[in-house]
């Protein structure tokens, strides 16, 4: 199994991007946020059991977060399970993105006016994922027992199972998101 995942840490290298993104595959000019986000959570989750992760590399990467929330793409400025996983990666390393944690709090328990443009709702894993995040910055803070409670009321409960409706979008699908992903990561969260 250690060779496995050895191999599978190179694998991820080979995706990053010069910018400390990384891309869908080895030939890829760009780097993407959620791709990337996915690639750090993988290499801190095997720094954290142990392998051999590089520092250097995996500070561009953190970097990379961190600039990419500050400043996205066009294209991400409403990916809000990209940038929510993105802050939730940061808050695992220790960096918690305080003003993105706030902003995505907003967006997610609030109504927002939706006449000046584009908007896309917050899904309910990324609403997960950012309960995870505030509760890993903040513990049992109001916030996260709001974002609980909002969970909660959305669960489809029957005899044998939970589950949590998802309106799916198109950029889900390119996502290749599914209803039982999401059950995972709420659950998981």
């Amino acid at each position: 199994a250690k060779k496995l995942v050895e191999e599978g840490i190179a694998k991820v290298w080979l995706n990053q991007r010069s910018d400390g993104g990384f891309g869908s595959w080895t030939s890829s000019k760009i780097s993407w946020l959620y791709i990337s986000a996915y690639a750090v959570m993988t290499l801190e989750w095997a720094k954290r059991r142990g392998y051999n992760v590089d520092e250097y590399r995996l500070s561009l990467a953190v970097q990379f977060l961190k600039d990419r929330l500050d400043h996205p793409h066009e294209w991400e400025e409403t990916a809000y399970g990209s940038q929510t996983m993105a802050a939730l990666v940061l808050t695992r390393l220790g960096q918690p993105p305080k003003n993105h944690l706030d902003r995505l709090y907003k967006l997610a328990v609030h109504k927002v006016d939706r006449s000046h443009g584009e908007y896309d709702e917050m899904t309910l894993y990324a609403e997960a994922w950012l309960m995870e995040a505030l509760f890993l910055a903040e513990k049992n803070s109001p916030r996260v027992k709001e974002l609980l409670r909002r969970l909660q009321n959305v669960a489809v409960e029957t005899a044998s199972a939970i589950h949590f409706a998802e309106t799916m979008r198109e950029s889900m699908r390119l996502m290749m998101h599914s209803d039982e992903r999401t059950d995972a990561i709420v659950l998981n969260a």
